[in-house]
This record gives C-alpha cells, sequence and structure tokens, in this order.
C-alpha cells in the first residue's frame, strides 16, 4: 500500500465541488496524478463541445 500524501478534492472545483471537509480525500501521488489526467481529458472534452 502506498502513503496517501495528496489532499484532493473527490469532486474538482473545476467541475463543480466545493472547498468543504466532506468534498476532501486522501490520495497517493500516482492515484493523484491519474485523478487529474482523467479530469483534465473531462474538460478539453468540455471545451471540445459545440455551444
Amino acid at each position: 500500500m502506498t502513503e496517501a500524501v495528496i489532499v484532493d478534492h473527490t469532486l474538482s472545483l473545476a467541475e463543480g465541488g466545493e472547498d468543504v471537509p466532506d468534498n476532501r480525500q486522501s490520495l497517493c501521488k500516482a492515484c493523484s496524478d491519474a485523478k487529474t489526467a482523467q479530469e483534465a481529458a473531462r474538460g478539453r472534452r468540455r471545451a471540445q463541445r459545440p455551444a
């Protein structure tokens, strides 16, 4: 098991999450990096959608 060293927003602020304790989780760096990459990909897809 890898040590959790990052405090992450469960639902990112960019996706409407709030900066409150109930929206926080502890992640290891590898899991945080993977989650951030997924969130960035979703953001790019949203930006490419026609209005």
